[in-house]
């Protein structure tokens, strides 16, 4: 079992995961395959190292939810993250904010029939036929985060199933630098199954598991806090 050193101090850190969700109706969605089980992981670690953790978890999510964790809220959509989050910026400081939930890119903007009638029923029945679905992109949660969280530690994820691994970095590595994040962790189908952190120090690391991501995360963490 994975020894932590005990954190420099009590702080408080915020994991969200889980996929978020946007209605299609009052029955339907859209949202993605993410399980949340990253997050779960990384929060469960977390707080085994001595931090208050808050974990921001989908009502999605099908990964167990750890039994020792003391703070979980749960969210559904996008806007509904972006509220959470910014609530809790208006409290106690907080140290860390790991984002590793899978957001939507994008929302319903509105469904109509063929002949361009607008639909809005609590359940959209099959007898109006085919349908058109107009979609449009969703508020990006990880531009607020910098607003939202000023003095923190933020590291952001990016998933990529397309391209090279090195272009697969640099959109990690432009991630980072647009919405002033820490670190990024990149992983997706272009890296099979490993894990690249990078961070804005130049600082990489590149991971083999899950496991072995949340354990350098921990540490990383422990290392950057001591330095502030």
């Amino acid at each position: 079992m994975t020894q932590f050193p005990d954190p420099p101090i009590a702080l408080r850190v915020v994991v969200t995961c889980g996929p978020s969700c946007e209605p299609i109706d009052e029955v339907r969605f859209l949202s993605n395959r993410s399980t949340g089980e990253l997050g779960m992981l990384l929060a469960h670690a977390l707080e085994k190292a001595g931090y208050d953790v808050i974990c921001l978890r989908s009502s999605f999510a099908s990964y167990p939810l750890h039994p020792s964790l003391k703070q979980v809220i749960s969210f559904t959509t996008n806007d509904d993250l972006a509220g959470l989050l910014e609530e809790l910026s208006q409290g106690e400081p907080v140290a860390a904010i790991f984002h590793v939930a899978a957001l939507c890119d994008y929302c319903v903007k509105k469904i109509t029939t063929l002949d361009g009638q607008i639909l809005s029923a609590q359940k959209i029945p099959t007898s109006s036929g085919l349908l058109q679905m107009i979609l449009e992109p969703t508020s990006k949660v990880i531009s607020k985060l910098r607003g939202f969280f000023p003095r923190s530690i933020i590291v952001g994820w990016k998933y990529e199933v397309e391209g090279t691994r090195h272009e697969a970095l640099s959109k990690a590595e432009h991630q980072m630098l647009k919405y002033q994040l820490d670190a990024c962790v990149a992983n997706g189908a272009v890296f099979l199954k490993r894990f690249e952190f990078i961070a804005s120090s130049q600082e990489r690391e590149s991971c083999p598991s899950k496991e072995s991501l949340v354990s350098f995360l921990v540490h990383w963490t422990h290392k950057i806090i001591a330095k502030k």
